[in-house]
């Protein structure tokens, strides 16, 4: 699905289209970290796919130089992101009982880049759930207060405009 979304210019991203190439990739990479592998790998499988679809997808061997290193930046981004983030999930569930906090939850999204739905995933995987209404409270505070802190206002009367132009017109000679 990535090499196939890739080829066609989705670019992993935090909306639309890119944002699922992206959770598609970081699931995955989630998956190869399960089984204690700790660096990129999914790029590798690139060749694979080439190699058996590029006679009815030829773009797919054109752009797989393209696709690979793409996969790999991303790899490589999210095991950073995931390195630090499963330092903190593994603190968070020390003080938890069946269900993870929404403020929580919240902070590995926001300090750690810890996207939802992978938080979602590794506490089912340790049979907890995530407080899901807790951390679009959450959310919703964090929007409300970058909202606040953006209202900008402008006060014409303190301004001093200043005309640099002596009132005559320039001649247009771009054509000449």
């Amino acid at each position: 699905m990535l090499s196939f979304a890739i080829t066609d210019g989705v670019l992993p991203s935090n909306e639309g289209r890119g944002y699922v190439v992206r959770r598609v990739l970081r699931r995955a990479s989630k998956f190869v970290m399960n089984l204690d592998i700790k660096e990129p790998i999914l790029y590798k499988l690139v060749q694979s796919v080439v190699s058996t679809m590029s006679d009815s997808y030829p773009e797919l061997k054109a752009k797989q130089e393209h696709v690979e290193q793409t996969i790999l930046n991303e790899e490589e981004s999210f095991l950073l992101t995931l390195e630090r983030g499963v330092i903190q999930f593994e603190k968070i569930i020390k003080n938890s009982s069946k269900i993870i906090d929404g403020a929580d939850a919240f902070k590995l999204y926001d300090t750690y880049g810890f996207p939802l739905d992978l938080t979602e995933l590794m506490a089912e995987e340790k049979g907890m759930k995530v407080d899901k209404k807790g951390f679009d409270e959450a959310m919703q505070k964090q929007k409300d207060l970058a909202k606040s802190s953006q209202k900008f206002t402008f006060d014409r009367s303190n301004v001093k405009w200043i005309l640099e132009n002596d009132g005559s017109h320039s001649e247009f000679i771009g054509y000449d």
